[in-house]
Formats: structure tokens, sequence, C-alpha cells
């Protein structure tokens, strides 16, 4: 299972379960797409922010085991950071035939909370009105990560 996730997102082979880690990809034709990721304790599921330099938004990835087989056009990712707000954005789904991604540019509110993190960042996956996934991901070296995500993505 975690193969066919790698080869989807496409994540760093070095990812480490409930361990937040950086890495940049790529570069030779613009700027490098940068990556800070955590699988879950099950490794599973995984969840990314993700940038490409100046050049696009940031967007928030998670990746999940589960395929589902009618197109889904309703879908939304939600973030809550510690007990703050929870953020709903639309989902762009894509998938392969042993796991799905849900894609979604990243809230500008959202990036003060993460900053700030102190216990949970939870993610879960609405498809209508109905949550499908939900999972907390830690925040032990999040900070790190976040700082070097933040420093290559320029925000």
């Amino acid at each position: 299972m975690l193969a066919g996730l790698f080869s989807l997102l496409p994540l760093p082979q070095e990812a480490f379960a409930d361990e937040w880690s950086f890495q940049q990809q790529g570069g030779a034709f613009g700027d490098p797409v940068s990556l800070a990721l955590v699988m879950s304790d099950d490794m599973q599921y995984a969840f990314m922010l993700r940038c490409q330099g100046r050049s696009e938004p940031m967007y928030v990835m998670l990746g999940v085991p589960e395929v589902y087989r009618t197109p889904i056009t309703n879908a939304e990712l939600l973030i809550r950071v510690d007990d703050g707000e929870a953020f709903a954005r639309h989902a762009i789904v894509d998938g392969a035939p042993i796991q799905m991604r849900f894609t979604a540019p990243l809230a500008s509110l959202l990036f003060v909370e993460l900053a700030n993190v102190q216990r949970r960042i939870a993610v879960a996956v609405r498809i209508g009105s109905q949550i499908v996934h939900e999972r907390d991901y830690p925040v032990a070296n999040f900070a790190e990560t976040y700082s070097r995500l933040k420093e290559a993505c320029w925000f």
C-alpha cells in the first residue's frame, strides 16, 4: 500500500510515520516543488503541504487508501489546528487503483494558524454532507519543517 501511495503523491521514500519531513524535488525547469509531509501511524494516510516557489499558491493534499467508484465532484478538505476554526476548502480528487488524493488550495488565514500550532492538526474529507476520512496528525517536529517550507515558498 505504501509504495502505491508514494507513486501517486509523490512522496519521498524517507517519510516516517507520525514524523514531519521536508523535501524539495525537481527544479531543472523552474522552481523546485517543496513538500512538508507526514504519514499516519499505520502508514495508510499521507498529509502534505506543497508549493512551487512563488509561482503557485500553497496546496494541502491528503492521500487516502480507499478508492471511490463514482466520480467525486463535491469533496472538501477540512483542516483544524488545535481547537481553532475548521477551514473547509473545495478539493480536487484524483486517484489510482489503490488510493486517492484530495488536493485544495490552502486558505491564507491557515498560514498563521499552522505557524502557532501547539497540539494537533486535524484533517478530514467531506463528500457531500458525510465525513469519510478523519485523522489527527502530530506536531512534534512540525515547527522546524514548516519554517523550512515557509522559507522555500516565500511566504
